[in-house]
């Protein structure tokens, strides 16, 4: 059989010759677009009515003489559909599932990669040298969470796993203990999303985002009284430590203003730093938080503002006055 544009065919039973003659296809069509992967509609449908096929010549040959008009070419295109099935192409896979197919790739670099069905998974092999440390990442794109195994030179030995890094994507910092390929492995969550995503191999510990204002008494941001400060806790558990200095007997309200951030607790902490006088979540019927406060002695006194349950992020200011 002719693969090509116009296909003589010939069906036989056994010895028997059913039937003989030419099919002619669209111009945008092959024999493979026609039976392959979607397969069987033309054999399961009306052949003469499908508009990508035009067929001539086809007869019966029973010894009954027998017009069986459409069930010949049905006959037909369902023997062509068998002999083409294991031709057709299965979708291709970017990267091997395995060790031995893993993809090499440099350091640093990034490499895009798609999971094309779910339960696919992707391995990577890259080259580490001994007491570095090395940060492996992915970034999401339609895939919508990721895991990261990471082996040993052997590909079998698991050194490190994560699924979420403060998100849904996948990060692992590591040194490496000796030099060697070591691989990596990108999967869906619970191995069973499908989507692209890109993966990334860099020497060093990676940068997150500046912190904008110290996390304990001893980092803390001085502010005057009175004053408007800007903060940003940059991602999920961050906390913003201030310091200011307070008059005995004198009144202080402390307060914030959400932006990005859409609920903040401040806690108010003693001279020494973690004495806690007063504590506020919400106030005025808002998620904004809210502190009035006579201070006992003269001192530098401090506060810390976080987001609610110590599990959201985003921007803020906080504002200190004499009452």
């Amino acid at each position: 059989m002719d693969f090509g544009r116009n296909s003589s065919v010939r069906l036989q039973n056994g010895n028997d010759e059913l039937a003989l003659g030419e099919l002619t296809l669209a111009p945008d069509v092959t024999l493979l677009d026609l039976v392959g992967g979607s397969g069987t509609d033309v054999v399961e449908g009306d052949p003469s009515q499908d508009p990508r096929i035009r067929v001539s010549g086809f007869e019966t040959r029973d010894p009954f003489g027998t017009d069986r008009g459409d069930a010949i070419l049905h006959e037909v295109l369902a023997a062509i559909a068998e002999v083409l099935d294991p031709l057709v192409p299965s979708q291709v896979d970017d990267h091997g599932n395995t060790p031995s197919t893993a993809t090499p790739v440099s350091v640093p670099s990034t490499t895009g990669g798609n999971l094309e069905v779910a339960g696919d998974n992707d391995f990577f092999r890259f080259t580490a040298v001994s007491g570095v440390t090395y940060t492996l990442s992915t970034t999401l794109g339609t895939l919508t969470d990721t895991t990261l195994t990471l082996y040993g030179t052997d590909g079998t030995t698991p050194l490190a796993f994560n699924d979420d890094d403060g998100g849904l994507a996948s990060r692992i910092e590591w040194t490496a203990p000796a030099n060697g390929n070591y691989y990596l492995d990108v999967r869906g969550y619970q191995n069973n999303l499908a989507g692209t995503y890109s993966v990334s191999v860099s020497v060093g510990v990676s940068v997150g985002p500046v912190d904008d204002h110290g996390n304990t008494p001893a980092t803390a941001t001085p502010v005057s009284v009175p004053s408007t400060t800007g903060g940003n806790l940059e991602v999920a558990g961050d906390n913003d430590f201030f310091r200011f200095t307070a008059i005995s007997g004198a009144r202080y309200t402390l307060s914030t203003t959400l932006g990005t951030l859409t609920d903040t607790t401040l806690t108010l902490y003693g001279t020494d730093g973690t004495t806690l006088l007063a504590f506020n979540d919400d106030s005025g019927g808002t998620l904004a938080s809210r502190i009035e406060w006579v201070a006992p002695a003269n001192g530098n006194y401090y506060f810390d503002v976080r987001g609610f349950l110590d599990n959201s992020a985003g921007t803020y200011t906080v504002a200190v006055v004499r009452s």
